[in-house]
């Protein structure tokens, strides 16, 4: 029986006992393999053709071609229903970014991971923390040219502590968010590398790498593609601490130096020396040496009292629902922003007609509220028992597993060997069938 495009050709079917279900292996030697086989063969193939830069990475490519914008609007970008608001959310960016990956360098146990509400709200904490950094690094490289023909000011050290604090504050709420990740909170807990009392560290490894690179990617799309090493630089220091950080080690790094006074402010007062053997990552100091409210590290998760416009204001910017992001008045790059402002890949879109011209999209500076003093007993003695005002739309949560199913089928295919062409994603749905465990144990037909 022939098939069109000859889809089945050169190859054979095999039971697959990992999945539970038939799987074609195509075979370009004419030799018959097994998935096992196929999957060392990619495996081996991947890291040889990995960058230096990232053991065990992901390489992209900048998608700049109107076909491929085309493609992906056809088939990859997430579907919104008429009654539904149509604005950017994280499944965007990790849709965009993903897309711009190499599929190779991509697996089914990373496309899961990395489609968890527990990782979505650690890539929200990032998109957060460095448009607060973005604009204070801007105003400081503006401030350096200002001290050249001017003294410095006493009043500058002021605004420099309060900067300083806010991206405390901000780091550590990352930190909150990246220790829920490593921990294996919630339904992030299969992907855990402790397995009874055996730690799976290569697999871990490759996750966290694998992370690092996606988190990057989709930090700067958020941010409108601006300042790509700084924003590399900044998430491997914060990750990896300066003695690991691979972009420093790396040849032609075109990394501005700072000086002391910008780096007290950038880095903060947490991230202590230590001994290279028994060095901790710089985003975990800021958790275990800083000091920070603990109304602060509870929000979103706790109603804390007392409240005041601090406290609320971080609240919604890490809790509140996508859809509302932009009715409550709130900047957090692209989230929020309707998607009708960019196009398919979320690039910045210029509208011009002969009766008017529309801009394109700015993202306004992030501000947050100043902190309010409260007396020792104003503060609770107890945890509260009331949850956060905020929780995940039902929008939201179908959209991420909608998402997750279309990408693992699209890697499956890729590592499998089927041609790697987008047009033909109707036909590889309706042939190939692939079961996965989804978050809660339960297996899904795909």
């Amino acid at each position: 029986m022939s098939y069109p495009g000859g889809l089945f050709n050169n190859g054979s079917w095999i039971w697959d006992n990992s999945i539970n279900s038939l799987s074609f292996i195509k075979s370009r030697d004419g030799k018959s393999r097994t998935f096992s086989q196929i999957k060392q063969t990619m495996t081996t193939t991947n890291l040889a053709n990995i960058e230096e830069n990232y053991p065990l990475g992901i390489n992209f490519r900048a998608i700049t071609d109107k076909l491929e914008k085309i493609i992906f609007k056809r088939y990859f970008q997430r579907r919104v229903k008429p009654d539904e608001p149509s604005v950017i959310t994280v499944q965007d960016l990790k849709d965009v970014a993903l897309y711009s990956a190499n599929s190779m360098d991509l697996n089914l146990d990373f496309i899961l991971f990395i489609h968890t509400q527990t990782v979505d709200r650690f890539f929200r904490s990032l998109i957060i923390y460095f448009q607060c950094f973005l604009d204070i690094w801007e105003k400081m490289l503006k401030r350096r040219e200002h001290e050249k023909n001017k003294l410095r000011q006493p009043i500058v050290e002021e605004l420099e502590n309060l900067a300083r604090d806010n991206l405390s504050d901000l780091r550590a709420l990352v930190a909150r968010s990246y220790l829920a990740v490593i921990a294996g909170f919630g339904d992030a807990k299969k992907f855990h590398h402790l397995k009874g009392t055996c730690s799976l560290s290569d697999k871990d490894r490759m996750l966290f790498e694998k992370l690092m690179c996606i988190a990057v990617r989709i930090v700067w799309i958020a941010l409108q593609r601006k300042h790509f090493n700084v924003i590399e630089l900044e998430m491997n220091r914060m990750f990896r601490g300066d003695s690991f950080n691979l972009v420093t080690h790396r040849k032609n790094v075109n990394a501005s130096k700072r000086n002391p006074e910008e780096d007290r402010v950038l880095i903060g007062a947490a991230n202590l020396f230590e001994r290279k053997l028994l060095q901790r990552s710089p985003v975990i100091k800021e958790l275990i040496f800083a000091e920070h409210d603990h109304r602060l590290l509870g929000a979103g998760v706790r109603l804390f009292q007392p409240r005041d416009d601090r406290i609320d204001f971080i609240e919604a910017c890490y809790s509140v629902p996508e859809e509302q992001i932009n009715k409550m008045g709130i900047a957090l790059g692209l989230l929020g922003i309707p998607r009708e402002e960019f196009d398919p890949v979320l690039l910045s879109r210029e509208r011009t007609s002969k009766t008017y011209t529309k801009k394109i999209t700015e993202i306004p500076e992030f501000k947050l509220p100043p902190k309010t003093d409260h007396s020792y007993l104003e503060l609770p003695n107890i945890f509260p028992k009331e949850r956060g005002r905020f929780e995940e739309t039902a929008q939201s949560i179908n959209a991420r597993e909608a998402q997750c199913r279309m990408w693992v089928r699209h890697v499956r295919c890729a590592l499998l060997g089927f041609p790697d062409t987008t047009s033909d994603r109707g036909r590889h749905d309706s042939l190939s069938r692939i079961s996965v465990t989804s978050g809660k144990g339960e297996d899904e037909t795909l």
